[in-house]
């Protein structure tokens, strides 16, 4: 049985992808961004 690599991400690349997550609101779910404070239908 072969165990699948994972990829390895160095801690620079990992610290962008935090601030991203957090200054620009970035989910899983598609990678959108969402406004806070915004509700759907208004």
């Amino acid at each position: 049985m072969n165990k699948s690599k994972r990829a390895r991400y160095s801690a620079a690349i990992k610290l962008e992808t935090a601030q991203l997550v957090v200054d620009q609101g970035y989910t899983r779910s598609g990678g959108e961004s969402h406004e806070r404070g915004k509700t759907d239908g208004q």
